[in-house]
């Protein structure tokens, strides 16, 4: 059995359990970059080298990130072989590059010019709340308790295809929560309310364009749709928020990630960590 009859059988066994997203991102893999490098090779041929090079040319060509994805999927694939052609292949080197996290003069400039926007509910959501965006696109009425000022995060939307858009759950167990609603974003959400349907009725990409227009007509400095998450954690810290609410209002499954990948302190944050630090030592060196 060669590699790409073994993955076609492989993503059959595992598509039941995977998200309709997931499936395609997998398929995509095998078919743009796994299958024209080894798909030939008899899984009994494959050697761990040829693989090694494989991964090796994707990442030489600026691509180290999809790279480590082949890799995932390859080790993936291959648990259950025997022998294991991945045991001995080393995870190629990536690392992730965060999004630009802002400050406050520039958020506040942001939202200011959500006021008259076309999609100033989609994106307040996003940079108030710090949702992801197919969370806020998945968003529907039922989810919002106006009584109670509660968001129940329990659905999203994913892009499928070129065109095509599906309902599914949430990133992760711990993606489903429930937000409290800030008091200033109630008369927004009045305004806009009806009595079923999406919240925001655009689609993952849509909202990305959207975003990116915006920031580049305000000029400011760029950072992407989940840039907002990532301003609204440091933002959260910035201003004294407790790490771990903020680890539950993100979703995030651990401690870890919130802290080391959507916090990002800048010099007056570390100013003030550093003053209220040496505060014992003024008496002395006064």
């Amino acid at each position: 059995m060669t590699l790409d009859s073994w993955l076609n059988t492989w993503l059959n066994l595992r598509a039941p359990k995977l998200k309709a997203r997931t499936i395609e991102s997998y398929a995509a893999l095998i078919r743009r970059h796994i299958s024209p490098a080894l798909g030939a090779f008899d899984l009994s041929a494959l050697d761990p080298l040829e693989i090694s090079a494989a991964l090796a040319r994707i990442s030489a060509a600026g691509h180290s990130r999809t790279a480590e994805a082949c890799f995932v999927l390859l080790r993936s694939a291959c648990a259950d072989l025997e022998p294991n052609p991945m045991r001995r292949v080393a995870r190629p080197a990536h690392v992730q590059q965060s999004p630009i996290a802002w400050d406050d003069a520039c958020i506040s400039a942001y939202m200011a010019a959500l006021v008259d926007h076309p999609r100033r509910l989609p994106l307040t959501l996003c940079i108030m709340l710090g949702l992801r965006r197919g969370e806020v696109c998945g968003l529907r009425w039922q989810d919002i308790d106006f009584t109670e000022q509660l968001i129940h995060i329990s659905n999203q939307r994913q892009r499928i295809g070129r065109n095509g858009v599906v309902d599914c759950a949430p990133k992760s167990r711990s993606s489903v929560r429930v937000i409290p609603i800030p008091d200033m974003l109630m008369p927004l959400l009045r305004a806009h309310r009806q009595l079923a349907g999406y919240l925001c009725p655009i689609t993952p990409s849509a909202l990305d364009a959207a975003h990116r227009r915006l920031v580049l007509r305000l000029g400011l400095p760029y950072t992407t749709l989940h840039g907002l998450r990532h301003s609204m954690a440091t933002s959260c810290v910035r201003h004294g928020g407790d790490m771990r609410s903020l680890q539950l209002l993100l979703g995030h499954a651990s401690y870890s990630t919130t802290a080391d990948r959507y916090t990002h302190p800048d010099v007056k944050m570390l100013q003030t960590a550093l003053d209220k630090a040496v505060q014992p030592c003024y008496t002395v060196i006064q």
